[in-house]
């Protein structure tokens, strides 16, 4: 898995071309997704960092 940290502009427009079940989080709802176990030390460290 390959993680970016980003922030969009207000004007922005993003569009979803490989997963089918993708959306933003804020760092408020990290804990509201059922994360894979493989995925929880990624959001661990992302949740950590701020």
């Amino acid at each position: 898995m390959q993680c970016f940290w980003a922030e969009l502009k207000e004007d922005s427009h993003i569009e979803l071309l490989e997963h089918e079940a993708a959306k933003w989080l804020s760092m408020n709802e990290l804990n509201s997704v059922e994360w894979l176990p493989a995925d929880v030390k990624v959001v661990d460290a992302i949740a950590g960092s701020k």
